[in-house]
């Protein structure tokens, strides 16, 4: 027989078992486990960066190139840090880093708040480099030069260059022959690469860098080059038109030797745009007025040839009508609308 107290004792003990499984159901249910903390990276380095433009120059068309000297400085928190030694000029054909060299000065700028002195290292660089003209609406082509700066040793998750806007412009008498700078810019971007280039330390199949980006915008503001280029097969389209008033029937010879000539000219002068301007896989402004010289002086032939034959069939003031009164004007007028609807066309696009 159990008696009173071994009864209290095992009740006691059954209501502790209850409270025990109700609290570990409680914890099961109810309570989220705690999320492990990742384990956290230390953002990466960063050094100022600035650029002084000292000079844009040398715009080659035909060789897709451009050249440039500017000065480049960087201001970094440790001496261990060097960007200027691990820089590289995107797209440069060739690069010349003169006067470099590197100080330690006080930060009474605070740009790093963790240490009191910094180390400034400034260079002076020139560059040839690659740049794609696109002459499509030439002369009113408006291109924007970029400068790429890129960090060449550590990846973006171990440094980034931080813009010096402040202090980064161009020469106050910075002057570019034929053409005016509209807009300098500074910027940062990644430049990611499909490969590690071997670097044990990734363990994808890409690594990342830095660049810092140049950006100058710029327009022509002298359309003399342009005239150069289309006197000529203006010239010829003009004296094409002018054939309509020889006579079909007398001087057949001379109007259709006259519309040789200037079909021969015009694409002479096609030849010489190609040569300054250098080729391109699209239709130029230039190239669509000299394509449409050439139809209205083909057109033009046509027009001789059906009018020396209405001339031979005794129909001499009918020739002189056609020629004169109907294609001379229409031809002067489409010629002149066609011209100007392409040319404000590329002034829009520009």
């Amino acid at each position: 027989m159990i008696n009173f107290k071994q009864f209290y004792l095992l009740e006691k003990i059954r209501r502790l078992l209850l409270i025990i499984l109700l609290s570990i159901g409680f914890f099961l249910v109810f309570l989220k486990p705690l999320p492990v903390l990742a384990e956290t990276k230390s953002p990466p380095q960063t050094c100022y960066m600035g650029i002084y433009l000292l000079a844009l120059d040398n715009f080659n068309l035909l060789d897709k190139t451009f050249d440039t000297n500017f000065w480049v400085w960087t201001v970094c928190p440790t001496p261990e840090l060097n960007p200027i030694e691990n820089l590289e000029v995107i797209h440069a054909k060739n690069v010349d880093i003169m006067n470099s060299s590197i100080l330690e000065k006080e930060d009474k700028l605070n740009l790093f708040p963790k240490g009191d002195k910094v180390y400034w290292n400034e260079a002076k660089i020139g560059a040839t480099i690659s740049f794609n003209w696109d002459t499509t609406n030439y002369p009113f082509d408006r291109h924007v030069l970029t400068i790429p700066l890129e960090e060449t040793i550590y990846n973006t998750s171990e440094f980034v260059y931080t813009p010096d806007l402040k202090n980064s412009t161009y020469k106050d008498d910075l002057t570019l022959i034929g053409w005016k700078i509209n807009k300098f810019e500074l910027t940062t971007v990644n430049n990611t690469y499909n490969t590690t280039f071997g670097n044990p330390e990734l363990e994808s199949n890409s690594s990342t860098y830095n660049q810092l980006l140049v950006k100058i915008s710029i327009e022509r503001k002298s359309f003399l080059g342009f005239l150069k280029l289309t006197a000529g097969v203006y010239m010829a389209v003009l004296i094409s038109f002018l054939s309509f008033f020889l006579k079909s029937g007398e001087e057949i010879g001379s109007r259709s030797g006259l519309l040789v000539g200037c079909l021969f000219a015009t694409l002479v002068n096609m030849q010489v745009t190609d040569s300054i301007l250098g080729s391109s896989p699209n239709l130029i402004l230039v190239d669509k007025i000299h394509i449409s010289t050439i139809f209205y002086i083909a057109i033009a032939t046509l027009v001789s040839i059906y009018s020396h034959i209405i001339d031979q069939k005794g129909n001499s003031d009918k020739a002189i009508f056609l020629d004169r009164k109907i294609c001379f004007p229409l031809f002067t007028i489409s010629f002149i609308i066609l011209n100007l609807v392409i040319i404000f066309n590329a002034i829009k696009t520009g």
